[in-house]
């Protein structure tokens, strides 16, 4: 990439931004696009008001980086700005009455009682204007010629290199963001603002609906959109609201660092419901089945293993059964060059309870004390251990997942068959495969055994030793 291109242009869109354009002040910023057209780039020039996140300021303010001389322009009027978590760009209204806008085709435009920003992308927000009465005394156009990943190359660029030849550049190496950092964590109430976003791409689909991957359009917040539309049938779509409702609520109430952070839900009274949660790099399923692992098979399930754990315990202190842990709903992320492993997709979790609960999930990964009622968190021990021997890249038993349905009483006996053979990668957590849930490690058992007890969310003088040990 070139890094002296600009990531996007301010074309003008009346007489006014006409002459922003042609001042003289202006001038080391315009270029002459391929159309003829002449147009200020933004992205390739450090802005002078040495915020690192800062591409440009905009204003009748000497030091503003693109100088706008008329009365109708607050000093501060406007600028854009990159956020660093999510690389993606936002247009901030910086002047006191408030006379910037966003318009367009696709527009999410700001919005009384919020902070006054909002994405701009292509296809969404393609039009400023502000200054007059009417917000509109001064009107551009974005010109995009960078996507999402170069902006994200370009703003590394500019964040460490002084660019030669820039004589108006000032740039302070200590500043930083003036962009607040936004908490993910967010919970939509009845008569609460809400979440506004925009799609980038598809994710998954199934039976409950399909999933997206979108930005949040008010702070640049990517997350994963699961988006379920009602069942016609009057007593399917009680059913099916009952469901999505346990999974909001009981994702809304839990924070682990290995469990996926829940964002928000809305829309419950409309046809279509949207549950909103933190974006992740893949699952661990896209993750083995491309060859993407950085470390052995054998470290890679260790990781797993650990952190999975971890998330069952903390469910089972809070009474709650996941009920669906397999590859696909295991999700992974990098922080640095360490793994970090969270378990997702609440669709079929429940409240440990005695009474017989709809069979939900992946039948290859199901416990088979499920059908008996008994409802506790030692089914996802169990589930986790079959991950654990599909890890393994068990031939047996990966045919199995692809093969036919059996019952739950073959499968359990496929799983022991397949474990013989995987003894050197299993053999350490045999105690999560027995099929009495009773004489089956929890997983608080399983953290002291093989961790140490680090991680534990249970205390530890309430742990009783695994069968056979002091």
């Amino acid at each position: 990439m070139d890094n002296h291109l600009p990531l996007f242009a301010l074309e003008p869109q009346n007489e006014r931004a006409q002459e922003v354009v042609l001042s003289e002040r202006n001038r080391y910023l315009v270029h002459r696009d391929l159309d003829g057209t002449l147009v200020l780039g933004i992205g390739h020039v450090l802005s002078k008001s040495g915020s690192r996140a800062t591409l440009a300021t905009l204003g009748r303010h000497e030091r503003s980086d693109i100088v706008v001389e008329s009365t109708a322009a607050a000093k501060h009027q406007c600028s854009f700005e990159f956020n660093w978590e999510t690389n993606f760009i936002l247009f901030f209204d910086r002047s006191r009455a408030e006379t910037s806008q966003v318009y367009g085709p696709k527009c999410h435009p700001f919005l009384p009682r919020r902070d006054r920003k909002v994405v701009v992308h292509p296809g969404l927000n393609e039009f400023i204007s502000f200054g007059g009465h009417n917000r509109d005394f001064i009107q551009f156009r974005l010109r995009w010629y960078q996507d999402r990943a170069g902006a994200l190359e370009r703003a590394r660029y500019l964040r460490h290199v002084s660019l030669a030849g820039n004589t108006q550049l000032v740039v302070d190496s200590d500043s930083e963001s003036i962009s607040p950092r936004v908490s993910p964590f967010r919970d939509i109430e009845p008569g609460q603002q809400q979440i506004r976003w925009h799609k980038l791409g598809d994710l998954g689909s199934g039976a409950f609906g399909h999933v997206y991957e979108a930005v949040n359009t008010d702070d640049g917040t990517v997350m994963a959109i699961k988006k379920m539309k009602q069942p016609e049938d009057p007593q399917a779509r009680e059913k099916w609201k009952t469901r999505w409702l346990r999974e909001a609520k009981i994702l809304s109430g839990v924070r682990h660092l290995h469990i996926v952070e829940y964002i928000g839900s809305q829309c419950w009274d409309g046809e279509v419901m949207e549950i909103f949660m933190a974006l992740k790099e893949g699952t661990l399923h896209s993750l083995v089945m491309r060859g993407g692992a950085r470390i052995s098979r054998d470290e890679l399930g260790d990781i797993v293993l650990n952190h999975i754990l971890q998330a069952i315990d903390f469910l089972a202190t809070n009474f709650i059964v996941h009920l669906d842990i397999k590859p696909d709903n295991i999700l992974y992320s990098m922080l640095g060059d360490r793994y970090l492993f969270q378990l997702g997709d609440f669709g079929a979790c429940h409240h440990e309870a005695t009474e017989l609960v709809p069979l939900m999930g992946s039948k290859a990964y199901m416990a088979p004390d499920l059908p008996d009622g008994r409802l506790t968190h030692k089914a996802d021990v169990w589930s986790l251990y079959v991950t654990m021997l599909w890890l393994s890249g068990n031939a047996q038993f990966r045919s199995l997942c692809a093969g036919p349905g059996k019952s739950l009483k073959r499968i359990s006996e496929i799983i022991s068959e397949c474990t013989l053979n995987e003894e050197p990668f299993l053999g350490r957590i045999r105690e999560m495969a027995e099929v009495n849930p009773d004489e089956r490690a929890s997983a608080a058992q399983m953290l002291v055994k093989c961790y140490g007890g680090v991680g534990l969310s249970t205390p530890r003088n309430r742990i009783p030793p695994l069968s056979g040990q002091p």
